[in-house]
């Protein structure tokens, strides 16, 4: 017997545009030593958090309150020296040329403060761009691998990237804080209905051809704010147990929960 399931398009939330820039920067810090991705890694950052109040703006433009809100919080990014910076670089790596880095990068020593007449030290060429080092203390010394320290500046301004980028994700993560407060604070003013609708996603198939057999799960779709949920039947094929999970607007997702007779209880018990 096999089983095909879908896999089903969480939305594409600011919070999880949010996260991918967050996720970018989390590999320039772990690349930080490596001249070829470090820039690709940046470049996708610029793209993703700039996007991220893109996402912001199609996902809530229609709310009563977003348009006076947005309108302030643009205000507030304008005059914000680094996300301006970090807005004008993307622009530039898309539609110009990649931005203009400087890195500085030396060894880290094994040995304590120590006084020695002569140093050498070598820097490694490598094909994949990894920064690597090794020194010695004198000249018949044994020569010892270093672990690169590595900073990246950008060329116009002297500023750090790293820390440029960590500034802009804080502020941008008020701004959607904010905004969350003022949203939940109107869905709390609200009383609203929504028709849901259930499509297959997954089936019971014996022998080679898929999607033949008994529906065993189904998307849930008219979820409201861009939220969405699945239904599966975790007692297939001999018995029904109908569960429901949540996926938020955040992407988060809650627990299968309930225990219900058909497809159709568990979408009632989502109404």
């Amino acid at each position: 017997m096999r089983i095909q399931f879908t896999i089903v398009p969480l939305p594409m939330t600011a919070a999880e545009k949010f996260n991918e820039a967050f996720y970018f920067y989390s590999q320039m810090v772990a690349t930080v030593n490596n001249t070829r991705t470090f820039p690709f890694n940046l470049s996708a950052f610029l793209s993703a958090l700039r996007s991220t109040t893109f996402y912001l703006q199609v996902q809530y433009g229609h709310e009563e309150r977003f348009a006076g809100w947005y309108a302030g919080a643009q205000e507030i990014m304008k005059r914000n020296p680094v996300l301006k910076m970090l807005k004008d670089f993307r622009t530039e790596a898309i539609h110009q040329k990649p931005v203009n880095l400087a890195v500085y990068s030396g060894p880290k020593l094994h040995e304590k403060p120590t006084t020695t007449t002569r140093l050498e030290i070598t820097h490694i060429p490598d094909p994949d761009g990894n920064i690597t080092w090794r020194y010695r203390f004198g000249q018949h010394a044994e020569e010892r691998d270093a672990e690169a320290i590595t900073d990246w500046e950008f060329e116009t301004n002297g500023e750090s990237v790293l820390t440029a980028c960590q500034h802009g994700l804080t502020e941008l993560q008020k701004l959607l804080d904010e905004w969350r407060n003022v949203f939940e604070t109107e869905l709390g003013d609200k009383q609203m209905t929504h028709t849901l609708t259930i499509h297959p996603d997954a089936w019971l198939s014996d022998g080679p051809v898929f999607a033949n057999g008994e529906v065993t799960g189904y998307r849930v779709g008219g979820m409201p704010y861009s939220s969405t949920a699945r239904i599966a039947n975790f007692g297939a094929p001999n018995r029904n147990d109908w569960r429901i999970m949540r996926i938020n607007t955040d992407n988060t997702q809650s627990h299968w929960t309930g225990h219900y007779e058909s497809a159709d209880d568990a979408l009632a018990a989502l109404q």
